[in-house]
């Protein structure tokens, strides 16, 4: 299907989601996947849908004074820890259309032994429910906080 683009997260490598419009879903459904669901989302973040906010933020990144962080900051883009400031804004504005490797942090993390506790904030407990299939031990380690 032309124009098909690869959305914003996957979480293990047999999940994979994908971005198109809705007009096209059951093509695309027939064409790729066992199945198709449209997903309610407030836009397609991660995408090269989003491309034309990239410009913008990057102006915006520009005007901001950002200090060496205390402790390295792990990007969603590329799952490795940065502590230049430069480097940052740069990665947040990458991060605007790149998809989210959060699997890939938290394998990395708990791996290192840098994953020591964990906060899940709402309701339920799927973060610690996906951590579970990563790492059980670390996901013993996830504290869910309810309003």
């Amino acid at each position: 299907m032309v124009g098909l683009k690869h959305a914003g997260v996957s979480f293990s490598r047999s999940l994979k989601a994908f971005m198109f419009p809705l007009r096209d879903l059951p093509a695309a459904g027939d064409s790729l996947a066992r199945m198709a669901v449209p997903l309610a989302v407030a836009g397609a973040f991660h995408t090269d849908f989003m491309a034309p906010a990239v410009e913008k933020l990057e102006e915006v990144l520009a005007s901001v004074e950002l200090k060496k962080p205390r402790i390295p900051v792990v990007s969603n883009v590329d799952a490795k820890p940065h502590s230049d400031p430069e480097s940052i804004k740069a990665i947040l504005a990458k991060q605007v259309t790149a998809p989210v490797q959060w699997e890939t942090q938290m394998k990395d993390l708990s791996a290192s032994g840098g994953f020591e506790k964990g906060y899940e904030c709402g309701p339920g407990k799927v973060i610690a429910g996906i951590m579970k299939r990563i790492d059980k031990a670390a996901a013993g380690n996830i504290t869910n906080i309810t309003a």
